[in-house]
């Protein structure tokens, strides 16, 4: 039975069948780290132990930053995937497994259970298990609360002030970062097993916070450095000590009485080259019910193309492809080659990457302004076309509903008010809205007041995409109900949209990738008030009449607001916040309509015959 993090039950999820193909065995070597709860019981056998996989890491230069392994620095999903997984613990983790297998659900890690939190959501307690040790050289070092205080008090060091908004909510820790204060006042620790976290204000999100890297505990060193063994490293992942099932090859060799600039960095992990992680002889499988840690070692190849990753796992050099970027990841000849062969067929992985791609509709210019519009649009596009575009069902689904199905717990994975049969749109039933609209005069279901024709309409080129046929087929969808589209290519589309002087109507194809998998950050990223002007509120929702006449709109521009419905979420947990979200994401559907949802991407990779196991985790959106 799932159990949410808070201590309360909630309404089960629809279910649809899962969209991961998972890939089972022809040799009997490998298996990927996944989760360590037991699975349902099959006749299958059981999983074997041991081997050494053998990764192809393709970085994504335009996506995120090279690998560097420091846990206050890592955001990119597939880094935070090998500190998740493979070496570092925190006190609330995930089960590496896709949603409809509970992996978007938060469960103690290295806490004992889930943490208290008080009347008034001000005060977390969380409690850990005694008796857990870090890798070498600090295997006699128990793992305690003053760790985790000192990995805050360097994320407060190394954040700037545009870092997660999450922790700024600890009390004191906006002064450590602004150089007010050398501790953090909102954080104690009573004893050496119990770690306090006071609040300024209430959040319902704040569990997520504490399954981030970057709240990995940190141990102390001999010369009582306030941050421990991160101490004088400006990147601490060539220093990087372990908690989790692995460790870096070489860490025992690491010495923790060196003065930092005498500290020799590990020989395992070459930036921009290899990686190998060995078994950490610390960890338990009885202590870690979240990380079965089958292989013995990971060897891990920085660099190179998606290309060059396919065609080592296609030649058997590597077991499987650590990358991520808009689908399809592997090249289209390689891809159909496995799709169209029996034998290759159980070894492409499919996974939801949590990215949404859709149109963005601007609440203020007309004639958009008008709601009815709005649902006409969202009525007239066809969606299954456009995939088809994209590539099939291999590379996403149509999207019916605007928050991804992980941040609800697919609890509206089956929901779709407009996608008529099989998300093919419904032109009757958009011409019916627009003739309710202000801009059809005579009724007909078709927009005909002048501002109807050459609305602006930036599409976002992005790799892999057929950007200009994806654009044209929107407009061809919008023509059939009276709205001219005057197609663009802007260097920068989120320029361009988010800066609400440009009054841009609608835009094609931006897409949202969630940074953590709390729904109610999601929701705020894109729907609030405070996002205005930044990533990624540029439907100006929530938008003020001061702020409409500043930005141009004159003096009767007016904008929709779902602050109270915000606010609301940001309070819950658990399933009551897939609950909250769900029932925001209606109402905005129904009620508001600020995009047309298009496409839910997909993670698609290929792996070797020697991979005998694989899970997918909905928490970074990688393989496990």
């Amino acid at each position: 039975m799932e159990r949410s993090w808070v201590r309360r039950t909630g309404s089960k999820p629809q279910r649809r069948s899962s969209v991961f193909a998972g890939a089972i065995a022809l040799g009997l070597v490998l298996a990927s780290c996944t989760s360590g709860e037991e699975p349902p019981k099959t006749d299958a056998p059981p999983i074997p132990r041991g081997g050494t996989l053998q990764v192809a890491f393709v970085p994504n230069l335009l996506a995120g930053p090279p690998l560097n392994l420091d846990p206050q620095r890592e955001y990119f999903p597939p880094h935070v995937e090998m500190l998740r997984c493979c070496l570092l613990r925190t006190l609330l983790s995930y089960n590496g497994r896709p949603t409809e297998d509970g992996g978007s659900i938060l469960r103690p890690d290295l806490a004992e259970a889930l943490p208290d939190v008080s009347s008034d959501g001000l005060t977390w307690t969380f409690r850990l298990k005694p008796g857990l040790k870090y890798a070498p050289p600090f295997d006699d070092v128990e793992i305690t609360a003053p760790d985790v205080t000192r990995a805050l008090l360097r994320a407060a060091h190394v954040f700037s002030e545009a870092g997660d908004p999450a922790f700024n909510l600890i009390e004191g820790f906006p002064d450590v970062l602004k150089g007010r204060a050398d501790s953090i006042s909102g954080v104690e620790s009573p004893d050496a097993h119990t770690l306090i976290i006071r609040l300024t204000e209430a959040s319902g999100g704040f569990g997520y916070t504490m399954s981030l890297p970057s709240t990995a505990p940190i141990p102390p060193v001999p010369h009582g450095s306030a941050l421990g063994i991160a101490e004088g490293h400006k990147s601490y992942g060539q220093y990087l000590v372990s908690s989790g099932p692995y460790m870096i090859e070489g860490s025992e060799d690491l010495d923790p009485r060196a003065a930092p600039g005498q500290q020799k960095p590990v020989v395992g992990f070459v930036p921009g080259k290899s990686l190998t992680l060995v078994r950490n002889p610390s960890w338990t499988a009885a202590s870690d019910p979240l990380r079965p840690a089958y292989v013995d070692e990971m060897d891990i190849k920085i660099g190179g193309t998606p290309e060059t990753a396919a065609r080592s796992v296609v030649r058997g050099d590597s077991d499987l492809i650590l990358y991520t970027a808009p689908p399809p990841q592997v090249p289209t000849k390689i891809l159909e080659r496995y799709q169209n062969d029996p034998d290759l067929r159980d070894r492409i992985l499919i996974g939801e990457r949590d990215l949404v791609r859709y149109v963005w509709l601007n609440l203020v210019v007309p004639p958009v302004d008008d709601v009815h519009v709005r649902k006409a649009i969202s009525y007239a596009i066809d969606k299954n076309r456009l995939l088809d575009i994209r590539g099939g069902s291999v590379v996403g689904e149509t999207a019916g509903h605007l928050v991804l199905d992980s941040l609800e717990n697919n609890l509206l994975s089956n929901y779709d008010p407009y996608g008529g049969e099989d998300a093919r749109g419904d032109l009757d039933a958009a011409r019916s809205e627009m003739a309710k609209s202000r801009y059809d005069s005579d009724g007909d279901g078709r927009c005909d007041a002048k501002v109807c024709k050459g609305l602006r309409a930036p599409i976002l080129a992005t790799p892999n995409i057929p950007n200009r046929l994806f654009a044209e087929t929107v407009a061809a969808d919008l023509k059939r109900i009276g709205i001219g589209l005057d197609l663009e290519f802007p260097k920068d589309l989120f320029g361009e949209v988010l800066d609400p002087e440009n009054k841009i109507p609608l835009s094609i194809n931006p897409g949202i990738l969630k940074n953590s998998p709390n729904p109610s950050s999601f929701l705020h990223e894109t729907f609030s008030k405070s996002a205005l002007g930044s990533c990624c509120n540029g439907s100006l929702l929530g938008a003020t009449p001061a702020q409409l006449k500043g930005w141009g709109y004159g003096n009767k521009a007016s904008a929709p607001s779902i602050e109270g419905r915000l606010e609301e979420c940001s309070q819950e947990v658990g399933e009551a916040a897939f609950r909250c979200a769900a029932a925001t994401d209606q109402f905005l559907m129904e009620k508001i309509v600020p995009w047309v949802p298009l496409v839910f991407e997909r993670q698609v990779q290929i792996m070797s015959d020697r991979v005998v196991n694989e899970s997918f985790d909905q928490f970074t959106g990688v393989s496990a």
